[in-house]
């Protein structure tokens, strides 16, 4: 211990008497600190991405209810119109791919605003549907899921529109298929899948996924097939579109 207080105190002197040794020993140390503040930061850093993420997804459905809002009152200058969707982030903490009727668990429910019928989407594409909900979370009917059926359009490449219904076959996650479609003419590889006018979970428009197959001569014991827009495998985060019309319209379709 004395060895070690005559060691620091030689150093000391050494440093206060010595212009030349002083310069060093403060560049040194600046170094030294300056490398640990470094490292420090960006510990710090890692262990708040989960806050910065949460406020970029928070931010980014703030932004995507303006455009679903703003899509939805186009032909409508009804103020009603542009309060009509609101998206909620949340995060996937269960995810089925490989079975007849996957399903998926998020971070959110009731108390957050969830409830079941509620549409749930990506930045690239639909995923579902709430099945049910409790206080803090929500399991979702995925469109991977064989009772699922999404109303949709497709959009040829000169601009026309064709309304179908998208629905999995229970085999590949990677893919949809193309039921009702009154004729394949017209249908080539590359056309747009969209979600139609006629769904009261999705805004019109929202995307499912590209046309990658279309039967040969019209063979009507053939499905158009559909490549998903987002890989259900890397499934992470979602965003939960809450319909404030649908209880209404819902209220009025079931009553007549």
């Amino acid at each position: 211990m004395v060895f070690v207080l005559l060691e620091g105190l030689c150093i000391w002197l050494i440093v206060n008497k010595n212009s030349y040794q002083r310069v060093v020993f403060l560049t040194s140390t600046n170094n030294a600190i300056g490398y640990l503040l470094e490292r420090s930061a960006e510990v710090q850093a890692y262990f708040n991405l989960q806050d910065q993420n949460d406020l970029l997804l928070a931010e980014n459905a703030k932004l995507r209810t303006k455009i679903a809002n703003r899509q939805a009152a186009w032909y409508e200058p009804d103020s009603a119109f542009m309060f009509k969707y609101e998206f909620i982030p949340a995060k996937v903490i269960k995810n089925s791919i490989s079975l007849n009727q996957n399903f998926i668990t998020i971070d959110k429910g009731s108390k957050h605003g969830l409830n079941a019928g509620d549409g749930v989407v990506t930045t690239t594409g639909i995923v579902g549907k709430i099945e049910r909900c409790s206080d803090n979370y929500a399991i979702v009917r995925s469109v991977l899921h064989n009772e699922s059926r999404i109303s949709s359009l497709v959009r040829s490449k000169n601009m026309s529109y064709m309304l179908c219904t998208s629905s999995w076959d229970g085999k590949d996650f990677r893919y949809l298929y193309l039921d009702y479609l009154p004729q394949y003419r017209g249908i080539s590889k590359g056309d747009s899948v969209l979600t139609s006018e006629y769904n009261s979970i999705y805004p019109e428009g929202y995307m499912i996924g590209k046309v990658v197959e279309v039967p040969k001569n019209n063979q009507t014991n053939q499905r158009v097939k559909v490549v998903l827009s987002h890989d259900f495998s890397m499934l992470r985060f979602v965003y939960v579109l809450k319909n404030k019309h649908l209880p209404e319209q819902q209220k009025l379709e079931n009553n007549p």
